[in-house]
């Protein structure tokens, strides 16, 4: 559960295979950064994700950045475009 009192957190970039927040404790100021990243299959959009997964490991610096990968198991959910119809 999320407590307001310990941690503010923004959204600081949303890619087309990412979305990651920015997390900052109100108490010391540490801050850390999570991004959750839905993995694509064909080789080219695979290319795509890991420079956008590059792109935001700069853009978090040396700070703790954690990062859920999520992947399609079901053969329906690799089939083109039912993901995105369903968001």
């Amino acid at each position: 559960m999320w407590d307001s009192r310990i941690w503010t957190g923004n959204q600081i970039e949303i890619g087309y295979h990412s979305i990651t927040y920015e997390c900052i404790s109100t108490q010391t100021s540490f801050t850390w950064y999570l991004t959750g990243v839905y993995a694509p299959h064909t080789t080219e959009e695979k290319l795509l994700c890991w420079e956008e997964i590059s792109a935001i490991r700069e853009l978090c610096g040396d700070t703790g950045w954690l990062v859920v990968i999520s992947t399609p198991t079901e053969p329906w959910e690799k089939e083109e475009g039912v993901i995105e119809s369903q968001m």
